[in-house]
Formats: C-alpha cells, sequence, structure tokens
C-alpha cells in the first residue's frame, strides 16, 4: 500500500513531467515555424535532406573553385611577379 506522502510525491513528479513536455512541444513548434519560415521545410526528414543537398552544392562549389584557381595558376606566370 502507498501513503498519502508518497501518492503526493508521485503526483507532483507527474504534473512537473507534464509542464515540461509542454515547454518541450513549445519549443518543437517554434522550431519547426522557424525552418518552415526560413528554409520551406517542416520535418525533421525535410530538414536533413536540405542538409544533404546544400552539403553537395558546397562540394560541387569547392570543386569548382579549385579548377577555377588551377586555371588562374596556369594564366598567370608567377615567376615574373
Amino acid at each position: 500500500m502507498i501513503d498519502v506522502k508518497r501518492f503526493e510525491e508521485i503526483k507532483a513528479k507527474i504534473t512537473t513531467l507534464k509542464e515540461k513536455k509542454s515547454r518541450a512541444d513549445g519549443a518543437i513548434e517554434t522550431i519547426q515555424a522557424d525552418w518552415k519560415r526560413l528554409y520551406g521545410v517542416s520535418t525533421l526528414e525535410e530538414v536533413e535532406a536540405l542538409i544533404d543537398s546544400k552539403k553537395k552544392e558546397m562540394q560541387e562549389n569547392d570543386a569548382l573553385i579549385e579548377k577555377w584557381y588551377e586555371e588562374l595558376k596556369g594564366l598567370t606566370n608567377w615567376g615574373l611577379v
């Protein structure tokens, strides 16, 4: 049998956890609204796909920069500079 004091402790813990869950749910909603507003995505899966897309784009841009840099080096006679 559970005594009244222990019952009240458990009840208080449950109330605290419900409040924390409610705050966490609110934070998640805010973050998702920001994702939608800033990036046009709503779900974690869409965010992950966007990140993958941006990583690929960044790699492609890095490759272009490297290519153009090598081309620039070939066009410049650095020994005369």
